[in-house]
Formats: C-alpha cells, structure tokens, sequence
C-alpha cells in the first residue's frame, strides 16, 4: 500500500510540473504571438543609427 501512495504522490508531481511548463510555454507563445517583433527592431535600428548602442 506504501508503493501506491508514493506512486500516486509522483503522479502529482509529474502532472503539476508538466501543467506549469505548459503554462510557461504558452505565455511565451502568446507573449510572441500578440507582440509585433519588427517594431522592436525597427527601434533597435533606429537608435543604432544614431549612434546610440
């Protein structure tokens, strides 16, 4: 009975771990998806071109 307790405790480990890695990447996702990339470049370059790094 100890054997299934303690496979049962992992279970929810493994199961919690996995939930927040998903969580993680999906904001990553939603955080690239939802962000326009080419504007922040085009800032970058912009004060590149100034002369300001």
């Amino acid at each position: 009975m100890g054997i299934k307790s303690r496979n049962d405790i992992w279970s929810l480990v493994a199961v919690t771990v996995a939930l927040l890695t998903f969580l993680y990447c999906l904001s990553s996702f939603a955080d690239l998806v939802f962000t326009d990339p080419a504007a922040d470049l085009l800032a970058s370059l912009r004060t590149m071109s100034k002369g300001d790094l």
